[in-house]
């Protein structure tokens, strides 16, 4: 079990949930933010499922932290097709994480983008810095 109400399987690829207990709006879980990990070897994927702001920010950093912290760990993709919302404080938090994964050695990406994303990413100038993948 993991710290954030997921699980862990054995095998080739493990997988972990990072479920959020207290969506946003009522309680909605399409409102909240949910969080997939899959780590095969070295590489480590994490889809990111729904709001982006400044109520999961830390969540999404911890997530990170705990991911970039797992032995060999060298590659995080972030698969944010399914961003449904994100706002400047949820850019920031992505721009945070990206951080947080270079201090730790770990290169960091966005492979897919959501349309939300996609047009924050557009207006704020910084599609590729999320987008390509970095070389530490």
């Amino acid at each position: 079990m993991s710290p954030f109400g997921g699980h862990r399987t054995a095998g080739p690829a493990s997988t972990m949930s990072a479920m959020t207990p207290f969506p946003r709006g009522g309680g909605c879980p399409e409102q909240g933010l949910t969080m997939e990990i899959i780590v095969r070897g070295a590489h480590a994927s994490l889809a990111v499922v729904g709001e982006v702001d400044v109520t999961s920010i830390d969540r999404l950093r911890a997530v990170v932290g705990m991911i970039t912290d797992l032995p060999g760990i060298q590659h995080l993709e972030v698969d944010a097709r399914r961003i449904g919302f994100v706002d400047s404080a949820g850019l920031r938090g992505l721009l945070l994480t990206r951080a947080d994964a270079q201090l730790a050695g770990v290169s960091w990406w966005v492979t897919s983008s959501s349309p939300a994303l996609r047009r924050l990413l557009e207006l704020a100038g910084i599609c590729e810095l999320l987008t390509v993948p970095d070389v530490n």
